[in-house]
């Protein structure tokens, strides 16, 4: 409500001016009424109305006077001058003080009414007008302050208008990034802070809010939860960082680079929407192994897939993401490695299984849920989906399994006194089924496939320069004789000859 004062030397005038209208229907309230000039300055000054109805002439101090001297310290007051034919003159020098209007006596309801709406709408206006000079006002000190740069004209804002006890900052991040749905939300939060709690203002995409803290922390937990709740119903989703609780202004640059952190970190944390200082993140454990070791775990994962291994899938994933994480990589960088794994893994299931490509490809064409994961939770679920999968495509059958596993104990440990009846024992089957069935899936015996293992290795090392006895014992033969008679069966020449090549 505006508040109305009315001034007037008749009191009979006074009183049927207040009981002419219902103002409320108007916006309006009559808080007080002064019978002369001198009254209306001492209760101007009490009660500060926004509209004053004024008498032209009076005892003491003429209302031309009272306008004069009112106007010197209000520019925004309002002023309606009652004035009677003889006074007209008087009137139009209200006028030049800026005056509304003047209701000629006797008042007629009529005439009051359309004034009352035109001021009211005038006061409307300079009122939104005000709050956005000083929103703008407020917003440049607050900038100044949380950038660390302390002017003396924002120092000096704050002791004279903010005398809070402790501060803290709480900072909002939206998935929607259009600017006017940002300016949608920043008025929305506008509204709901009111009062002292807080201060909100816009920086760099987010939304913060300087809160008026106790010293305890608790209002910044309560005001977000306000708003979060507002926002959801909204479908809107935001995830917030709060700072420590401070009592100096000048700290708040710490807090604000604080949340700042914690919003850029908001991807390794947990699947909450509130940080703080004390809010767990998804890696808490040390990882010793650093980037290179990722090659590593392609192949392990690789492996996985073609055997279908899905206990080790979320096990990897995880892996990686944390070693990636602990190497001081961005949320941008460890999606960038995880696309280039499963491209990785693509290339060599294509290779390996032609007649999969194009099933396995489809799978791997979009990547963009692992692109837009917010979080870790996120990421680790839609890369998981995929490896299912891709394992789903490949389903290798058992027999496929078991001589897999076999070449693969081979081709890991060609360089040691392998026997078929070691891996049997390994795989639990008799030793002439496994041979039986190696041959049936590979076209050869397992000797047969160990010695060209060895013998296909042994070229790798002759070729870097090794003595061929000491290439003998590097891939699993007893002496250099025998190495030599086997090297010359496959390759139809000695070890050195071929040394020399």
């Amino acid at each position: 409500m505006w508040k109305v004062m009315v001034v007037d030397d008749e009191r009979r005038t006074r009183q049927g001016i207040v009981t002419l209208i219902e103002w409320k229907r108007f916006g309006f309230e009559v808080i007080d009424t002064a019978a002369d000039g001198l009254e209306a300055i001492e209760k101007y000054k009490k009660h500060l109305p926004h509209l004053v109805i004024i008498d032209i002439k009076m005892p003491k101090m003429s209302g031309l006077e009272v306008i004069k001297i009112i106007r010197e310290k209000d520019q925004n007051v309002k002023f309606l001058i009652l004035s009677g034919y003889a006074d007209f003159h008087y009137a139009k020098q209200a006028l030049q003080y800026n005056a509304t209007g003047y209701l000629l006596k006797p008042l007629e309801e009529e005439e009051l009414t359309n004034y009352l709406m035109k001021i009211h709408k005038e006061l409307d206006e300079q009122n939104i007008f005000n709050k956005e000079k000083e929103n703008n006002h407020c917003q440049s000190h607050v900038d100044n302050i949380i950038q660390g740069v302390l002017t003396q004209k924002s120092v000096l804002y704050f002791e004279e208008n903010l005398k809070w006890e402790h501060y803290a900052l709480l900072l909002l991040k939206f998935h929607e990034k259009k600017d006017f749905a940002l300016r949608d939300i920043y008025q929305n939060t506008q509204g709901m802070v009111k009062g002292d709690k807080g201060i909100v203002f816009l920086k760099d995409n987010h939304i913060g809010i300087l809160v008026n803290e106790n010293k305890s922390g608790s209002n910044t937990e309560k005001l977000y939860y306000t708003i979060y709740h507002q926002l959801t119903m909204k479908s809107i989703e935001v995830i917030a960082a709060v700072s420590e609780v401070v009592s100096k202004i000048e700290s708040l640059n710490k807090c604000y680079r604080q949340a700042i952190f914690f919003l850029e970190k908001s991807f390794f944390y947990e699947e909450q929407y509130l940080i703080t200082s004390t809010t767990p993140q998804i890696f808490d454990r040390r990882i010793k192994e650093e980037r290179g070791e990722i090659t590593n775990y392609q192949d392990k994962l690789l492996y996985a897939i073609e055997i279908s291994d899905k206990s080790v899938f979320i096990k990897f994933i995880k892996d990686t993401v944390a070693m990636l994480a602990k190497s001081g990589a961005s949320e941008k960088e460890i999606k960038s490695q995880i696309t280039m794994t499963l491209t990785y893994i693509n290339n060599k299931l294509t290779a390996r299984y032609p007649q999969f490509q194009e099933e396995i490809t489809n799978i791997l064409a979009d990547l963009a849920d692992i692109q837009n994961s917010r979080n870790v939770k996120q990421l680790i679920s839609s890369v998981h989906e995929h490896l299912i999968e891709l394992s789903s495509v490949i389903d290798i059958s058992e027999s496929n399994l078991i001589v897999k596993r076999m070449t693969d104990f081979i081709d890991n440990n060609y360089a040691n006194n392998i026997k078929l009846d070691m891996i049997a024992e390994l795989l639990h089957y008799h030793k002439a089924y496994l041979g039986k069935l190696f041959k049936e899936e590979t076209g050869e015996y397992f000797k047969t496939y160990l010695d060209k293992v060895r013998i296909e290795n042994s070229k790798r090392y002759l070729k870097e320069g090794y003595k061929v006895y000491e290439v003998a014992k590097m891939v699993g033969y007893t002496t250099a004789d025998y190495f030599h008679s086997k090297f010359k069966k496959y390759e139809g020449i000695s070890p050195s000859d071929y040394r020399k090549k």
